[in-house]
């Protein structure tokens, strides 16, 4: 159900991680310097998603924001006696969780990652992308105070994607494109497609004059789902859709 694409900022390693089963997507964009960490960030982040994976998986029950606080009590135990998880210096991440079950569809952010559920009644977003939004690190409490979550009953939802905040950013950092126009190009060029577009508009703006962003390149990841038997009407301009425009 889930079509997956993650691509490193050019010239470094990827420090998202992105996983996903038939109905249950987990996205990690991992940040920091992780100086007091041996293991590094781009261990956290893969390690943070695929513990979270394994909770939610095990307990089918267990609400999102259960799931993502034993990820971070799982992953902390992996590393606690070789690296320093009290510095400041240690990996930290933003998380996006988005989980199809049959009655509803369910949402997690902790940090500046999003997800984006369209519904009948437009999209619904979930994100948090004040300055110094809580990100998980090693303490599963971050959770309870910092995560949001929303549900929607499954009826409603039409198609719904989880994207790291360096894909995101046309949308919500740049306003280059409103929301059902960006999951209209993601329909129709997929992840991967979507991600390049991302590149050439950072390629064509390289010190961020023209399209406003925190980073002038990032990490970007995008998991996304279009929902069996719910079809939407496609709201751009063209058809298909031209990735060489952006909304002025």
């Amino acid at each position: 159900m889930f079509s997956l694409a993650t691509d490193a900022a050019p010239g470094r390693s990827n420090e998202d991680f992105v996983l996903a089963t038939t109905d249950l997507a987990v996205v990690v964009d991992g940040a920091g310097p992780g100086d007091d960490c041996a293991h590094g960030v781009s261990w956290y982040a893969r390690q943070l998603a695929a513990q979270t994976m394994s909770a939610l998986i095990a307990e089918p029950d267990l609400s999102l924001a259960d799931g993502l606080a034993r990820g971070i009590h799982a992953v902390a135990r992996l590393h606690i006696y070789s690296c320093n998880l009290s510095s400041a210096e240690t990996p930290r991440a933003s998380v996006g969780i988005l989980r199809i079950g049959t009655e509803s569809v369910d949402t997690l952010t902790l940090g500046g990652c999003t997800v984006v559920v369209d519904t009948d009644a437009g999209p619904q977003i979930t994100s948090d992308h004040r300055a110094g939004a809580p990100a998980a690190a090693s303490d599963p409490k971050i959770v309870a105070s910092g995560a949001l979550c929303n549900s929607y009953p499954y009826t409603w939802v039409r198609r719904a994607a989880v994207l790291s905040d360096g894909a995101s950013w046309l949308v919500d950092q740049a306003s280059g494109y409103d929301w059902p126009l960006y999951l209209d190009l993601l329909d129709q060029h997929g992840p991967a497609g979507l991600i390049q577009h991302v590149r050439s508009v950072e390629d064509s703006d390289p010190t961020g004059t023209q399209y406003h962003r925190a980073e002038l390149q990032d990490d970007a990841s995008i998991a996304h789902a279009v929902l069996t038997g719910r079809s939407h009407r496609s709201t751009g301009p063209d058809s298909p859709l031209d990735l060489s425009r952006t909304e002025s």
